[in-house]
Formats: structure tokens, sequence, C-alpha cells
């Protein structure tokens, strides 16, 4: 039951696609690649950037895109494993039904699933393993790996439907996935691909461990080391197994084996490295970093591959080698010439027999020694092993494919199939010996169907073509052709051709004993392309196969011996038995077998081999290639293009999306810089006012100041956040110029130190000293880091205890942080921050200018590289057919009608033969009629009169297609006909007599015969049209006559056989001329020997004969198997039995004789065939010597040279040429054009939808990078807003406190380069408050500014009067962004590290939350700024200032500051980062989807629209070649040749005039071979000077004779010179219609003068002055020649 539902898979393909098997093997391959790059980052559990865009090709990237859709994807899966299941159960009930009407629905579903468990299987198992791709969080909760979705949601029951399905998906897929690998694989060693197997084995264990490799790549995320060992584990066993066991027939594909997991292996091993390197980088660019090690550890694991497969190509190329039976010179351990099995060691493990013959499948021992040798190999095994049925099986293979000896691979078959096969091989048997009775024989049930299927299609195909070619060339004939039409034909004869075709050698590779279907294609070729020559092979073969089946009988059982197969096949026997075949064959062709040209031989089966190919299609094969690749090359090429793109975008992303951060803290480098000062401020106030001993403000509420302890935790943090900044600073940017360059003038204190108490030293001298920014900060963060840790002393005052701080430069160090943060360490902050943006926007742009250039340069220069090639392999097309379809038209009309009337013949033999007719379907009687009404037929067809004339055809009378020249009746060729198998030729003319041909031959059952009716050439007789002694002859080459009919007999009548040295019959003297008379009934006439029966004699019959004439007929007569008195097949007991030893041995003698004879006669030939190739180049030589020697002046008017004009009126003949070629060019100008609108939309197609991929990739980036290119502006003006901020707090605390203790000691000193709007000096550390109060306006403005810029964009409001920020375009913030931040409704701002605070709502003074935003907060800020003005010195009645640090302003402004408006900005400001860099990753991803999409369209439009644009293309191209073929039109023919008509028997003037014929031909060939216009020019006037100086000869040699017609014959070569001239000067137009009409006239030029004005001057030469004309052509050439080397031209040449 198994067995019958695999049965429709077996199916062993011969000659398989190997671009199929190249693409299944690239994909495979490709997904293996793919997956070697998965991995997941263990703390995120998301995939790697790199990983995330490669795996797309295997689908495990797609996870995240379908999480939501999972269960539906699983539920799929399995949908389609059912629905592929029951496919094939349909399949195999109906199997019968289908393989005759449907064979596509039975190769559909073999295609399904062999991609279901090849090129889909890693994608399958990756989507079904994503089903339950789940993490567990720490709260057991289970997610989708690299997702927020739950692995079952709120709904438990679709995710446990889902994980069901996969399961059960899962389990079913290796279940056929193991069925399938142990029942269907390639076993044909020869034809079977390059994994064909002669085991399952490998096959199912690697397919096993690929299942098992992608779940380790899958679920041992958190086992590194298991997963490197399973995956690299299994990539080296399978490398060493094929190594140790070479599983696959073929060298290639073992190695390509090895290579495919030496690949994943290397490229997996290397990347596992960089996995576990990159686990260990936490930079800041770590991502950057991990990506570089990633991708330079693929690239030297794609190296380590390639090094390891040269090394492994060497191992197995050295252990395959050792395998074989051979010598180490590659010869056979037994003697070829007297084989025996104890030259063989003992072969005692059987699976070594079929490895150690494997070297039969190299080229170079495909020899039929080899074969014979490999065969007792087998032999000698099975004598050993005889019960092991996997060796029978082996060997039946080896019969079947290697041998061609079907019936005996039957037999083994059965006899391993009774050896207790193995369950995988008693399939693969029950397959093989599935017997049905069939014609055939042998064979299975599947071929035998499909057979029949096939031969009737390709039947229905045959006639199809015929009938179109039919019709093509009835249209060409027409008066008025359809041009529109000739495609559409032309489509059809090539096509249906070349399918029937295709069929027909298909079919031989399995059916090599067919003659039905050789002869059908022996009819295709002769129908299609009158190959007379293959047809002959064919048709032999065909009668070959016949004779040898009625000598083959077959046992009892059917079959033969099954114990036969243990018996080799004895090689010398097999030789003397194929001589014998080859011998018979050739004896059965005749003289005509050795004129047959070798044909190429191709790849493919022997019989193929054999037959040869009715076209060659070499060059189109070889354009097709090129094509091929040059397309296959560029799209791949372009596909490199975007990944290479792709590749370098999410680099450079990635440094820009680092950039970003990195200006993101430095703007919070700003933010601590400027906080520095306030901390100080605050822990002097702490100090100097509270001593440290501060108490918060009675209401709980906030207050301006900080607690001593938060202002020391403060300095702490802000020394550590710049000292980590500054630690990494140099790695985060190498924009360092800012950094190191000296232009900080930072101030140093000096204090009086008479005081004893620190707060109370006063400033003596400020000293300014330039210093690097680095060294500003780090002094910074080294006095903050000292200020926040220093030890404070107690003081007991009044009892109360307070504390002062001890350290010595305490004070220098405060001044220095309240001068130097908020001025110059601020203005070379804003200058390195400004630069580093300048950096990163120029980031920005280069990563889209280096993205547009990869992407379009590379891109476009590959697109335009395959536009080339569409556009130059069109015009290419375009130019063949349009010179194929000019060809067409110089074809004469006559040789038109030739092929129509061959056309029309057959068809009519056809019709009266039948395709299936056989012996069996008529009776004697029926017979007997059949030939009698055929040769009544044959006889009323043939009859004319005496005076008949047979018109002869010349150049004169070809009639181009279209024109209106004349025409002369075309050649004569009477109708064949065709009986059933062969007919009697019998023919009556009066007054001569026809002997008849051998009777009717039954028992070949043919279409063709090469023993009667000359099918090929469609015509009983052929005419000899050029010999008036013999009328009809069969073969031209013989030099007697085999049948003379009477001595009396003025002429030959028949002439047949002329190989033979003498007469093999003859008849009596007194035999009367007719032998026949018209009223004798020819089946009661005992008709003479004829043709027929001297060509199936063997040597020693024809001998026999030869020696004893008389008694032949009678000897032979009553034979078994005559027919007719001539035997065909059946040995000759009696001849046999009528001699004596003695006479045999004589006739022996005899025929070694002959044979000896013979081949001194072929060296002799081929002698002088070499001979006259050396006078042919000596003449060559000699005329171009000639050429040379009249054109050497160069210096020769036209008028010298011979050309001369309108000296005689001839205008008709004008106007004829140009009426003829006005016709030809309105002809060409209607010709049909191969460009159809197909080709058109394949090439926009494929070219437009290249470039709407660019298009769409550019068109993304650009967009993108612009989105997110203003971003790093947007973070600068945001960061840089808390620097402000503190600057506000700075003078709000300074002005609650102005001190006068710590002044400078100039307080007018003024920066140069401070750009701040504020102040540019020291004046925020004066003491006066009406001098500070101005400067906390400015600031608030100062920051109201910045903030508008950085929401709102560049307006007038926005105007800070800060060059830095002025001079920056800037961009406003999007809607939604602004209202989240701005005008959202919320409780808290805080940053994520400080929520905490949130539940605090007293924590800003006087402000009731919910608060809308930060809107709220900076306008009330604003407002209190502006209010301080008028509260600021208001004194209660004892005159104390009401304005303290109880006041509501400065506590709502210190509060504010340092909760939500700080923070609040700073998390607005993390929000554009978060934004700006998560539209950097969507740009990553949208980019990396439409390099994956783009790649797939490429790949899409490579399988659709350049396939179809490559086969319409290919199409047309074979087209116009078979167009080529089909015409009927001989290359070996030449069109210009002096006949024996138009000599006149004086070699000098026939010399001279085969020199104007010579030079005429090399202007034509010139022409052919468009030669260079000087080459041609110089031909032309050769042409012309050797007419004029020819002419001139004959003129004297006339004018010598006082000939009468001298002036008329001078006026007629003055007509002929001034045509010529006229001729040439249109050549030389070069215009193509006007030169081929040009050639026409000249090729028709001379013949009327030649044949009649000069033989008209011949007929005046005495008789003694003539050579012999037309009877001895080669020794009047050799006449001629002498004349021209003894004489000058012109005189006597007696």
């Amino acid at each position: 039951m198994l067995f019958s539902i695999f049965f429709p898979l077996s199916k062993q393909t011969k000659h398989p696609n190997l671009a199929w098997e190249w693409i299944k093997y690239g994909a495979v391959l490709l997904e293996l690649i793919s997956l070697s790059f998965f991995t997941v980052d263990r703390s995120t559990y998301l995939q790697s950037l790199l990983s995330t865009s490669v795996n797309f090709v295997d689908l495990a990237s797609l996870q995240r895109v379908l999480t939501p859709y999972i269960s539906f994807v699983s539920v799929g899966l399995l949908a389609y494993l059912i629905l592929l299941i029951a496919f094939l159960l349909i399949v195999a009930v109906l199997y019968p039904v289908l393989i005759r009407k449907q064979p596509w629905i039975v190769r559909l579903i073999r295609l399904l699933l062999e991609l279901t468990v090849t090129v889909l299987l890693i994608p399958f198992l990756n989507l079904a393993i994503s089903q339950f791709d789940c993490i567990r969080d720490s709260s057991n909760t289970f997610f989708f790996r690299g997702t927020d979705l739950h692995c079952f949601g709120s709904d438990p029951i679709p995710g446990a439907v889902g994980l069901a399905m996969s399961i059960c998906f899962l389990a079913t897929l290796f279940f056929i996935l193991v069925l399938y690998y142990l029942l269907i694989y390639q076993h044909n060693p020869k034809y079977g691909g390059f994994f064909s197997t002669p085991t399952f084995q490998f096959q199912l264990l690697q397919a096993i461990l690929l299942y098992g490799t992608v779940f380790a790549m899958r679920m041992l995320i958190n086992w590194p080391f298991w997963r490197f060992l399973v995956t690299v584990g299994v990539s080296a066993f399978l490398v060493l197994w094929v190594l140790v066991q070479q599983p696959y027939y073929h060298f290639m594909g073992n190695f390509l084996t090895i290579l495919r997991w030496t690949i994943f292996g290397c490229i997996r091993a290397f990347l596992e490295l960089a996995y576990l390197i990159g686990g260990f980088i936490t930079t800041a660019s770590a991502s950057t970093i991990q990506l570089i090690i990633t991708v330079v550890c693929a690239v030297v694991g794609a190296g380590c591959s390639v090094g390891l497969s040269i090394l492994f190509f060497r191992l197995l190329s050295n252990r395959t080698r050792r395998k074989w039976l051979l010598t180490d010179d590659g010869m056979p351990l037994a003697d070829p010439d007297h084989p025996s099995r104890a030259d063989l060691p003992k072969m005692k493990n059987f699976k070594r027999v079929e490895p150690s013959v494997r070297f039969i499948q190299q080229k170079k021992f495909k020899s039929y020694d080899y074969l014979s040798y490999a065969d007792l190999i087998y032999t000698t095994a099975l004598i050993r092993h005889k019960t092991k049925a996997e060796l029978h099986f082996h060997y039946a293979n080896f019969l079947t494919h290697f041998r061609k000896n079907h019936v005996k691979a039957q037999s083994v078959y059965r006899t391993a199939r009774m050896s207790n096969p193995s369950w995988p091989l008693r399939f693969q048997l029950f397959c093989q010996t599935k017997e049905v009775s069939s014609r055939g024989g042998v064979g299975n049930e599947m071929a035998n169907a499909q057979f029949q299927l096939q031969m009737s299609k390709a039947e229905e195909m045959h006639e199809t073509a015929k009938n179109a070619m039919r019709d093509f060339f009835s249209n060409l004939t027409a008066p008025h052709p359809k041009l529109s039409v000739i495609p559409t034909l032309l489509h059809l004869i090539v096509e249906n051709e070349a399918k029937a075709r295709k069929i027909y050698e298909d079919q031989l590779n399995t059916h090599p004993q067919s003659t039905r279907l050789l002869r059908q294609y022996a009819s295709l070729l002769l129908d299609i392309y009158d190959d007379e020559d293959m047809t002959d092979i064919i048709i032999q073969r065909a009668d070959q196969i016949e004779e040898d089946s009625t000598a083959t009988l077959p046992t009892a059982t059917g079959g033969t011996d099954p114990q036969a197969a243990l018996q080799p096949i004895d090689p010398k026997a097999e030789q003397d038995e194929k001589a014998s075949r080859m011998s018979k064959a050739s004896g059965a062709s005749g003289a005509s077998g050795t004129k047959l040209k070798k044909k190429k031989k191709k790849k493919g089966n022997a019989l193929v081999t054999e037959l040869g190919s009715g076209g060659s299609g070499n060059d189109l094969k070889s354009q097709k290639r090129t094509i091929c690749a040059c397309l296959v090359t560029f799209h791949f090429l372009m596909i490199l293009a975007l990944v290479m793109a792709l590749i370098v975008f999410i680099s450079l992303a990635s440094t820009y999306s680092t950039d970003l951060s990195t200006l993101r803290r430095m703007t919070r480098l700003a933010e601590y810089a400027g906080r520095t000062s306030t901390y100080a401020l605050m822990f002097f106030i702490q100090q100097y006012y509270y001593g440290f001993v501060y108490q918060e403000p009675a209401d709980k509420k906030s207050s301006a100041l900080m607690s001593d302890e938060a202002v020391r935790d403060g300095l702490k943090a802000t020394s550590a956040f710049l000292t980590s900044v500054l630690t990494e600073i140099f790695d985060l940017t190498s924009f360092t110029e800012p950094w190191l360059s000296r232009d900080v003038d930072c101030y140093s204190f000096v204090f009086d130190d008479s005081s004893d108490n620190a707060v109370k030293a006063k400033v003596t001298e400020e000293r300014m000293d330039p210093v690097t920014l680095t060294t500003a900060l780090n002094a910074l963060a080294q006095k903050s880091s000292e200020m926040g840790e220093s030890i404070t002393t107690p003081i007991h005052v009044e009892g109360m205890t307070y504390y002062l701080v001890t350290y010595p430069t305490f004070a220098p160090d405060y001044m220095y942080l309240l001068a130097n943060s908020q001025q110059p360490i601020m203005n070379g902050l804003k200058r390195a921050i400004f630069g580093y943006m300048d950096e990163t926007s120029a980031s920005a742009d280069q990563l889209l200018w280096i993205y547009l250039v990869v992407l379009v340069g590379t891109g476009g220069v590959i697109a335009s590289a395959m536009m080339f090639v569409y556009f130059y392999f069109t015009r290419k097309m375009m130019v063949t057919r349009k010179k194929a379809l000019i060809d067409l038209l110089e074809v004469p009309k006559p040789k038109l009608q030739s092929v129509i009337r061959r056309l029309i013949s057959t068809s009519d033999e056809t019709t009266m033969t039948g395709n299936t007719v056989t012996f069996d379907d008529i009776s004697e009687s029926e017979h007997n009629e059949a030939v009698d009404e055929q040769l009544s037929e044959t006889t009323d067809h043939l009859e004319m009169d005496e005076n008949t004339q047979i018109p002869n055809t010349t150049s004169e009378s070809a009639q181009p297609l279209g024109l209106s020249s004349f025409v002369t009746p075309s050649d004569y060729r009477p109708k064949p006909l065709l009986g059933i198998g062969s007919v009697s030729q019998v023919n009556s003319i009066p007054g001569q007599t026809f002997v008849p041909t051998n009777q009717f031959d039954m028992k070949r059952n043919s279409l063709l015969s090469t023993n009667q009716f000359d099918f090929k050439r469609n015509s009983l007789l052929s005419l000899n049209q050029s010999t008036p002694q013999s009328i009809f002859s069969t073969n031209q080459s013989m030099p007697q006559s085999v049948f003379s009919v009477s001595q009396s007999t003025p002429q030959s009548i028949f002439s047949t056989n002329q190989s033979m040295p003498q007469s093999v019959f003859s008849m009596n003297q007194s035999t009367p001329q007719s032998v026949q008379s018209p009223g004798t009934n020819p089946n009661d006439l005992q008709s003479p020997p004829t043709q027929s029966f001297a060509d199936n004699l063997s040597p020693e019959q024809s001998i026999f004969a030869t020696q004893f004439p008389g008694q032949t007929t009678s000897i032979f007569q009553n034979q078994p198997g005559m027919m007719g008195g001539v035997g065909l097949d059946s040995p000759l007991p009696q001849f046999q039995m009528g001699m004596n030893m003695e006479q045999q041995k004589k006739m022996e003698a005899k025929t070694k004789k002959q044979e000896e004879k013979k081949r001194k006669a072929e060296e002799e030939e081929k002698k002088r065939k070499l001979e006259e190739k050396q006078k042919r180049e000596q003449e060559a030589k000699r005329k171009k010597d000639e050429e040379a020697a009249l054109l050497a002046s160069g210096q020769a008017s036209e008028a010298q040279k011979g050309y001369i004009r309108d000296v005689i009126k001839d205008e008709k003949w004008v106007e004829k040429i140009e009426k003829d070629v006005q016709n030809l060019t309105q002809m060409h100008l209607n010709l049909p054009s191969p460009l159809s609108t197909g080709i058109v939309v394949n090439i926009m197609l494929s070219m437009g939808l290249g470039l709407v991929i660019l298009i769409s990739l550019v068109v993304v980036a650009i967009v993108m990078v612009n989105q997110f290119n203003r971003s790093n502006v947007n973070i600068t003006m945001s960061g840089m807003r808390t620097s402000i901020l503190s600057l506000i707090e700075f003078l709000n605390l300074r002005i609650l406190f102005p001190d006068s203790h710590l002044v400078p000691f100039d307080d007018k000193i003024d920066f140069s380069r401070s750009t701040n709007p504020v102040c540019t000096g020291f004046q925020f550390l004066s003491d006066d408050v009406d001098e500070l109060y101005p400067l906390l306006v400015k600031s608030s403005a100062y920051f109201q500014q910045l903030h508008s810029a950085t929401h709102y964009g560049d307006s007038e409001y926005a105007f800070a009067n800060d060059s830095y920020y002025d001079n920056v375009p800037t961009t406003r913030l999007s809607t939604k962004e602004n209202e989240a931040t701005l005008l959202q409704n919320g409780n808290c701002f805080m940053e994520p590290s400080e929520e905490e605070f949130c539940s605090n709502e007293s924590r800003i003074f006087n402000f009731n939350f919910p608060m809308y935003g930060l809107s709220t907060l900076i306008s009330q800020m604003r407002l209190y700024i502006w209010m301080m003005k008028f509260e600021l010195h208001e004194v209660d009645v004892n005159g104390t200032s009401l304005y303290t640090e109880l006041h509501h302003i400065p506590r709502y402004l210190g509060s504010a500051i340092r909760y939500d408006l700080r923070s609040g900005v700073n998390r607005l400001t993390n929000e554009i980062l978060a934004t700006s860099q998560q539209d950097v990753t969507t740009t990553v991803t949208l980019l990396t989807v439409g390099t994956v999409v783009g790649s797939f369209l490429f790949i899409m439009a490579l399988i659709i629209f350049t396939w179809q644009w490559l086969n319409r293309v290919m199409m047309n191209n074979e087209e116009s070649v078979k167009l080529h073929q089909l015409l009927p039109v001989s290359h070996e023919e030449r069109s210009m040749e002096l006949l024996p008509s138009m000599q006149i028997g004086l070699p000098a003037l026939d010399q001279g005039r085969m020199k104007i014929i010579d030079a005429a031909l090399s202007v034509l060939e010139s022409l052919d071979k468009h030669e260079k216009p000087e080459s041609l020019n110089n031909h032309l006037d050769y042409l012309m000077i050797t007419t004029t100086q020819i002419f001139t000869e004959e003129e004297t040699e006339m004018e010598k004779r006082d000939y009468e017609h001298l002036e008329d014959h001078t006026r007629e070569h003055i007509l002929i010179r001034q045509r010529l001239s006229f001729v040439i000067d249109e050549i030389r137009r070069n215009h193509l219609p006007t030169t081929k009409i040009a050639i026409r006239s000249l090729t028709r030029l001379f013949d009327r003068h030649f044949i009649d004005d000069d033989v008209q001057f011949g007929h005046t030469i005495p008789q003694h002055e003539k050579m012999m004309v037309g009877h001895d052509q080669e020794h009047f050439e050799e006449a001629v020649q002498e004349v021209g080397e003894l004489g000058e031209p012109g005189q006597d040449a007696t």
C-alpha cells in the first residue's frame, strides 16, 4: 500500500536540468549561511542587527513580525502538509489516468514534495519553532522572544492551539522527511545528476541532522557551547562521512556536499568566537565594535572554508581514485583481451564493489574496454555474494544505463527482488519490475504509458510543423506574399519541430530499440531539414534492430534466464557481434555510405550520440549561456550592491546613533559644569551663614537652599560625572581640537592669608592661565570632589555649635568654581559641543551620500550594463532576423516550390501508408492489389512522349521572390509513391526498358527503406540533366553499369551501383529491348535480378554470383525469407552446402584481396585530394598575384580600368533594375520585426522594477536621514537649556546672599571669547543686587529664546544674541512631542532616576499639582523673575529686607529649577535623543526590509521578466537560424559557374572566361565577408580589368579568324562592360536592396553571352583544335591550367 502511494514519486529523471540542480543547491546553501548568522543577545533576547538582516533569508527574523499571527501561521503550515498528503493520495489512486492525460499533475506533486524537503525545509522549521520560541521573566511569565507579547496571552486557547498545531506540523514534516529520503532518491549512475546516489542512507542522515541543527540554533540560546558543539560537530561529521564513504556516484556531488557543510561549519565556528568576544565589550560603542568583529570573523570563516574546501577537494580526489580497481596508471587489473576473474582481488565486502567501478563516470574511461572490465568486476563479485540484493541492484543499474542491456537488467532486478532486499530497496525494485504488456517488451508501467503519450504528442507536433512549413513556403511563392504571417508560421515550425525533436530524442534514451520511434525521427529530419545522410543512418539502425529482433527469442517465461545475470558479457564476442552489425549496416548502405559526413557527437545517450543532431545550435547555446551568465551576474551584483550599501549604511548609522548619545552626554557635561558654581555658592552659604547647621523653613516647604548633605552629594556627583566623561572623551569623539587647544582663560585667585578664617579671606590677586578644556574640567571635577569631601571643624558660639571648613585651599577652590564654571569653561564647552554637533551633521550627510554613492553608483553602473545587455542582444536578434528574412527573399521561387512539392509528396505517402499498419493488418491479396494499384499509378505518372524535353535550370532561370525576372520551367520532379513498407518501382517510357526492383518488403513495415524506394530524394528515379548518355541513374558515382540491358542498346538506361568492379548480373545477349510489354502483368512476369537483389547479397553471395552468373537466380530464388528471389535476412544453407571448403577459401582470399584493393584505392584517393588542394592553393596564389599586378599602379583612371558608361542606350535594362530595387526596398521595409510587445514589456518591467527599487531605497534614505539629520541640533539646543537654568539658579542665590567677602580684585574683567548674552565677565559675582537682577532677567530671556528655538524653530522670538545658537538653524518639533512635554497634564516631570521625589507634592514651593506641562513652570518662573524687581527692595518697619530665603519668589525659583524644571528639560532632551535614535533604527529597518524585498524582486525579475525576455530573444534567434536551415539553398553551390554548355573548346579563351567567373565570385565573396571598402573596390576593379582584358583577347582572336559577327560581338562586349560598370556603381552605393539587385544582375550578366554568342563563335572553330567538353571536365581543366602556364592568353592552344 505504501509502495503504491509513493510510486508516482519514483521517476528516475534522465538528464535532469542542471540549472534546477544548481538553483536548489544554491538556495539551500544560502539558507545555511543565513542560519549560521543567527544569534540572540542573552541579556535582551534580541537578535543583533546583522542577524536580523541576514536571517530574513531563512525566515528566522520573521518571528517579531509574525508574532501576533503566529498561531495562524502554524495552522497554515499544518494545513499545507495535510493538503500535500491528500494530493499525493489522489495522484496515487488516479495515477494510470493522470500519467496519460494530465502528466503535469504528477510532475506538480513531485515538485511540491521535492521543494518541501529541500528548499523549504529550513524556512518551515524556523516558522514552526517561532510558535514556542518563548522566554520566561522573573515573574514566571512567558513572552515571545524579542517582544512584549505573552506566549499564551490573555486568552490561552489560541496559543495552546497554535502550539499543538506547530508540534503536529513538526512531527508530520519529520515523518514525511524520513519516508521521502527512505524511498525517493536518484539511483541513475549515469544520467541522475550530481546528487544521484546508490543508497538512501546519507541523504536520510543529512536531512535528520539538518532538522536537528535548526533546532539547536533556535533553542540552545542560553547554551552557546553546546550550540557550537552541535552545529560545528554536525558539519564536521558530515564532511568526514562524505570523505570516507563518498555516498554519491559523481565526484561533483560529493564535493558540493563537502563544500556546503564546510562553509556552514567554518562561518558558524568563527561567528561563535565573534559572539564570545563581543560579550566582553561594554563600551558605549559596543554595538559597532561587535558588528565589526562579527563581519571580520564571518569573512575569516569564509576564507577558512575556501582553504579547507581546496584541501578536501584534493583528499576526496585521492581517496576516490584509491577506491577504483585500477592500477596507478589507470589500467585495468585484468587483461582486456583475455579477461579473467583470477586477476581481480577477492571482494569480501560487497559494499566496496560499486565505488570500485566509479571510474566509468570519468569521460576518459567511458570506453568499451573499461565498461567490459566493470562488467567483469560486477559478475566476479556476484559469484561471491549471490544473495546480496543491493549488489544485484547496482549491477542492474550498470546494465541499464551503461551497457544498455535492458533485458538482462530486468532479469537482474528480479533476482535482486528474490534475494530478501531491505525495505527501501524493495520499493526501488518494485518500481523497476512492475511489468505490463507493451510492444517494447520489458518496461514498467510508467515508462510505457509515457512513451505512448509522448509519441502521440510528437507525431501531432511533427504534422503541425510540416503543415506550417508547407503553408510557409506556399505563402512565399504566391504572387503577393503576406510578409506579416511569416513570423507566425516560422514560430509554428520551429516550436513544434523542437518539441517533437526533443520528445523523440528523450524517448530514444529509454526506448532505443523502438523502430517506430526511429522511423518517425527519421521522417522528422527528412521533412523539415531534408537531411538525407542522417536519415540513412537512422533507417539502417531501424532495419538492423528488426533483423536482430527476429534472431533473439525470449524464454518460455517471457524473459531471459535470471542465472544468466551472473555471466559476464564476453568482450571478444560482443566486439565481433558489433563488428558484424556494423559490416551489415555499411553493406546495406552501399556506396552512398562512404559519402556520409561524420556528425559531431553530442552528450547524452549512445543512440542519440550516434544519430547526432539535425541542426547545430551550438552557437545559440553559447550565446544563451553568455546572456544568462551576464544577466545572472548583473542581477546578483545588483543584490550585492544593495547589501553592501545596506551594510555601509548600518555601520554609519550605528556610528551616528552613538554620536547622538555622545552629543547628549556633552550637553549634560555643560549642565553639570554650570551646576558646580551653584553647589559651591550653596556650600559657601551653608558655611558662612549657617555654619552647616541649616534649618529647614518652619512651613516644611521647599526652600531656595539645599541641605548640607544634598550639596555635598551634588558636588560629588558632579565630580564623578565630569570625571567619567573626561576619561571617555577621546573614545567618544575624534574631534579633539576644542578639547586640547589652550584657549580656555581660567582664573586662579590669591587671597590674603592674614585672616585666620577662610571665609573672611580677601582676594588680593587674580591670575589668568590659558589651559585646555580638559584641564579646566579636570580641575573643576577635582575641586568639586575636594569640596564635597571636605572635613569641617566644630565651633561653639553662644551655646550653638557651628562647623567651619579647615582645609587650606577652600577659598581658592571656591573662587575657581564660582568664577570659571559659568564663563570660560562654559564658553569652551559650547565651542566643543557645537563643533561636535557640526561633526555629527557632517556624519549624517556623509552617511546619506556614501549610501547613495554605493547604491546609485554601483547600482547605476550595473543597471547600465544590464541595459546594454538587453539592448545589444535585442538589437542583435533584430539584425539576425532581418538578415535571415532578406536571405529568404533571395531564394529563387523554383527552389521554394521544390520544397512544397516534397512536403506534399510526403504527406500523400503518409496518407497512403498510415502510421500503424503492420503485416498482420492486411492480407496477401490486399497487399497484391495495393502493389498493382501503385505500380499502375507510377507508370501513368511517368509516361512521357519521346520528344518530351527535360528543361535545364541554370542561374538564369532563378527568379527571386517578388521580382519580375525571367523564369524558365523548374526541375521536373516525378511524384514519388510510397506503399505500405516499401513499394516496387516500375516506370514505363515508350521505346525504353524499365526494370522493376525487388518486390514489396512487408517485413519492415516501414515508412522508409534503404534498399527500395528512395524516400529522401522524392523521386523514383533521379535525373541527370548534364549527361546525354544516361537518362536515368540512381547513383552517378559508379564506373560501370551493374545491369546492362543489351549490347545493341546505344545507351545505358539504368546504372545502379557502380562501386563494383564488374557487372554482378548481366543479361543474355539475345534479350530484347522491351523486357516487359505494356499489357503484361508484373506479377506474372519473372523479373530479372535487380539492384535490391544485388545490394542485399552478402560478400560471399556477391562473389558466387560473379563467378556463376547463370546459376544465381536458381540458387537464390527458393531460399527461406526471400521475396521476389532476394533474401534479406535469412542465412543461405543451400548456398553454403553447395560449396566445398576449397571454394570457400578461394572466396575468402578473394574477399581479402578486394578489401586490400579498396584500401589502396582509398589511400590513392586521399593522395589525389591532397594534390588537388595544393593545386587550388597555388591557383589562388597565382590569381592573387595577378590581381595585385593589375592593381599595382593604383593611379589608373576608370577609363583605363575599363569602365564605360552611356555608350549604348540601355534604358529598359536600367529601368528594370531600378524597378527591382524599388520593389525589394519596399519588401525590406515591410519585413516583420521580431521586436514584439512582450520583449519590450519584459525589458521595461525588469529595468523599471530595478529602477523602482533603487528609487524607493533612495527616497527612503533621503527622507529618513533628513528626518533625523537635524536631531543633533534639537538635542544640543534642548540640552544646553539646563546650563542656563543653572545660571538662573546661581543668580537667584546670589541675589539672596550678596556676599561681599570673596570678590574678584578686578570685577571689570571681560572675556573676549565669550558669547554669553547675559554677561561677558565676572559681573555675576558682583555684590550689588541692582547689578545682579538685570543679569537674572537676561538669563530668563536667554532661556526663553533657547526654549522657543528648540520647540518652535527659528523665529524672531528665538533670537538669543548668542552666535553659537543664532547661527544654527532649528526646526519645529512635532506637535505630538510639544504637547507631550509642554502641555500634557501631569504630576511629575522628573527623570526616571529621580522619580522618588514625585511623591512629594510640596517639592515646588507654592505650586499646586497637577500641572499642564513644563510651560506652566516656565511661565511662572519668568513671571516671578519679573515680579522680583518690585519686591527686591521691600523692607519692614525696622528696615530689614523682606526679600530673604523665606520669600516665595526665590523659594519657587530654586525648587522649581532644582526639581521638575531641570528634570523635565532633561527628560525632554532624552526623549528627543530616543526619538532620533529610533528614527535611525527605523531607517535601518526600512532599508533592510527594502533591501530584502528588493533582492527578492530582483530574483523574481530575473526568473520572470528576464527569463521571459531571454526565451523570446533566443526563440527568435533560433527561428532565424532554423530559417537559414530551412532554406533550400546549398552553401556549396557556386552562384556562377562556367557550365560545359558554355565552353567553346579553346583552352585559352575558356580559361579567360573562367577568370571572369572567378573575379566575379571574388566580388561576391568579399560582399559576403563584409570586407572593408578598400578591399571591395580592389575586387571590383579587378573584375572590370579582367573583363576588359579577356574581351579584348576574344576580339583579337575573332579578328585573327575573320569572324563574320565580330562587330555584333564587340557591341555585346561593350554593352556587358557598360552594364557591369552600372552594377559596380550600384554595389559601391552600399545600399542593401541596391546591392542585392546588383548581385543578382552580376550573377546573370555573362550567362547569355557565354551560352549564345561565344558558343556561336566556337562553332566556327575547327574540331581538331578543340578539347573535349563535358565528358572529361577534370582533364579539360588540367589542359586549361597547362595552357595558362605555358602560353599567353589568346595564343593558339593547338
